[in-house]
């Protein structure tokens, strides 16, 4: 099983090459409990095996917010010297980029509103006490949360899914050129 460590130096190393917005310790926190809920959900089984505590402003890995609150309120600027990007199983490197892809238009502040959501997993654990793998399967199998799997998207645009991330699979300055040939082939698709 993958660790906690290795899916936040992933999260982190696409949002250093990926122009997102800046992933700070509370970011990062949000994000792995988005990727455990999507792993819970696409898988059937834990990305990770670490707990989430329901802590003031949403669900927490304790080892990773001990890790990186030297931080503060400020970005991680690094990977771990040992982390190799290309070291994650492609299923569990699509999921991660799904995840990316998803939550990295909404600000920290946004992704802490979308864990406090009433009925949330976080909302009904006490806070301090740990979050189930149970409930947070439950919460992400809900059809208004499921991902759109990479491989899917990518078939409905006639592109072959990714075995593997490329290594600088993003470049922003790419971003407008390919929201409008996607765009057009959404429009395309739309028609037929």
């Amino acid at each position: 099983m993958t660790t906690v460590f290795d899916v936040a130096n992933t999260l982190v190393y696409f949002s250093l090459k990926c122009d997102d917005e800046p992933c700070t310790n509370m970011r990062l926190n949000k994000l792995l409990y988005f990727a455990q809920g999507h792993a819970l959900e696409q898988l059937g089984s834990p990305l990770f095996d670490a707990d989430f505590e329901a802590w003031e402003f949403g669900p927490v890995a304790p080892d990773i917010y001990h890790k990186y609150k030297y931080c503060g309120n400020n970005p991680i600027s690094a990977v771990d010297d040992e982390f190799d990007p290309n070291g994650l199983p492609p299923e569990l490197a699509n999921l991660l980029a799904e995840v990316s892809v998803k939550y990295e238009q909404y600000s920290t502040s946004a992704l802490i509103g979308i864990s406090h959501q009433p009925g949330s997993p976080w909302s009904e654990t006490p806070r301090g006490g740990v979050i189930s793998v149970e409930a947070i399967k439950k919460w992400f199998n809900r059809p208004e949360i499921k991902l759109v799997p990479l491989g899917e998207r990518m078939r409905k645009l006639g592109v072959a899914p990714l075995e593997v991330l490329p290594s600088g699979w993003h470049d922003p300055d790419d971003d407008d050129y390919w929201a409008g040939e996607v765009n057009a082939l959404e429009r395309a698709s739309a028609q037929n």
